[in-house]
């Protein structure tokens, strides 16, 4: 699967499918792989019914996390920027990711906030604020980075890093565009997240 990763984005499709074909079909990874798979190609609904099948056959929460992601990031490009969806399926996603327990799968409350953000809202920043100290450096990591893939969402972004502690540094990018009048607010939001 590392190896998938890193190939092309064409080649990706290919080699989950491949990766399934090897698992039998009542296997959790087989429908994960599916789930990753259908969404490559562009089919959002078959990648929702193969993450059902995940479900039933026991990934749990994972299924459902890995098809709000593969609906809402562009996988295609580095930095992952928000994919724009439409507000029926925007509101099933944020619908079955609330429905999940917190502790089983922080990261959908993530999730939740980046969905919200794709309809144009500002991000419910209480979502991120109980995020496991423990991998909020990573998530920090990743929603300074996309703040850079995503312009128009960027203040949103670092506001959202920011709220998981991670500490603004307006002499470099992709700090130094959050406009002046909203630093106070980043930097208030920061410290509570440390």
């Amino acid at each position: 699967l590392v190896r998938l990763r890193l190939l092309p984005h064409a080649q990706r499709a290919d080699g989950f499918a491949d990766y399934a074909q090897r698992l039998p079909i009542d296997c959790a990874e087989h429908w994960l792989a599916r789930t990753i798979e259908r969404h490559l190609r562009g089919d959002a609904k078959g990648g929702t019914l193969a993450a059902e099948n995940a479900w039933l056959a026991g990934a749990g929460e994972l299924a459902v996390l890995l098809d709000a992601a593969m609906q809402l990031l562009d996988t295609t490009t580095a930095g992952a920027p928000l994919r724009p969806i439409a507000r029926g399926p925007a509101t099933s996603l944020l619908r079955r990711l609330a429905a999940g327990a917190a502790d089983d799968a922080p990261a959908g409350a993530l999730l939740q906030v980046l969905l919200v953000m794709s309809q144009g809202a500002e991000p419910e920043l209480a979502l991120a604020r109980p995020f496991p100290r423990v991998a909020a450096p990573f998530a920090q990591r990743w929603f300074v980075t996309s703040a850079t893939a995503n312009p128009t969402h960027a203040t949103s972004l670092l506001l959202v890093a920011a709220s998981l502690g991670a500490k603004p540094d307006y002499t470099g990018s992709p700090w130094s565009q959050v406009p002046p009048e909203l630093r106070a607010q980043l930097d208030a939001e920061s410290a509570r997240g440390r």
